[in-house]
């Protein structure tokens, strides 16, 4: 049997595959503003999964290869910061990015008491979003590459 090539990097061993698009899930309750979203950021190099909740959200995650998140608290409030408790848990090795307005500023800071990678407040500019999901999707890739050079370690001592 050959082994895995390494640039062929599995999601369960906290690596991102080089060759495909980096897969973004977008968790909004509101459906015009998530389909609006996903319709931006599906004209750049990511793959766009959306969910609308918490049921939906691990049903995703479930069947798919999630590297970035951005999880909506405009309409979900308390539902959002609960619902990045079970992602912390279930998606330990995706960032998230959170989207929220100024009026909700305590829950922004208990997302980001709870990992949350980076906030945007509504109004936001679409490039600086890009950008640091480009940015997670590094992390992400960064932290594959540093596993693999332990296991060569522990393997090659």
């Amino acid at each position: 049997m050959n082994p895995e090539p390494e640039t062929s990097l599995r999601q369960d061993n906290l690596f991102l595959e080089k060759e495909r698009e980096p897969t973004l899930l977008i968790i909004e309750a509101e459906p015009s503003f998530r389909r609006n979203l996903c319709g931006i950021l599906g004209g750049r190099p990511f793959r766009i999964l959306e969910s609308d909740g918490c049921a939906k959200t691990l049903e995703v995650l479930t069947s798919q290869d999630v590297d970035v998140i951005i999880l909506g608290l405009v309409h979900m409030k308390e539902e959002g910061v609960r619902i990045l408790k079970v992602l912390r848990e279930k998606c330990p090795f995706c960032d998230v990015i959170v989207i929220n307005t100024p009026q909700q500023m305590p829950l922004s800071i208990a997302c980001m008491k709870l990992g949350a990678a980076d906030e945007f407040l509504v109004p936001f500019d679409l490039a600086d979003l890009e950008k640091s999901i480009l940015e997670a999707v590094d992390r992400k890739q960064e932290a594959g590459m540093r596993t693999i050079e332990r296991r060569r370690f522990r393997m090659n001592p």
